[in-house]
């Protein structure tokens, strides 16, 4: 899963076609390093993506900035999780 952000946007419409121009150059990367996994030997990757737009939050689990577990939360990132798990393999 992929959290664009760090970002405040007023534009919805530009944070939405940020994301997805992000998710199109992720899929483009892929298919440009699968060829070099395959040549060594080594497993394709592929990724689901899903798309959702809404407030996040994120939480740190740690005493330690550095060693913290970040995690990502929200309803949006919960939609976003279950559109990737239906989608195809490299599919937006």
């Amino acid at each position: 899963m992929l959290g664009y952000g760090g970002y405040v946007y007023d534009d919805i419409v530009k944070a939405c076609r940020n994301a997805l121009n992000c998710s199109r150059a992720v899929l483009e990367i892929i298919k440009v390093i699968n060829p070099a996994f395959k040549a060594n030997e080594l497993a394709e990757m592929t990724v689901r993506i899903g798309l959702a737009y809404g407030h996040t939050s994120v939480a740190l689990y740690g005493k330690s900035l550095d060693k913290a577990n970040i995690e990502i939360i929200g309803p949006s990132i919960s939609l976003a999780s279950k559109i990737a798990s239906v989608a195809k393999p490299n599919q937006i």
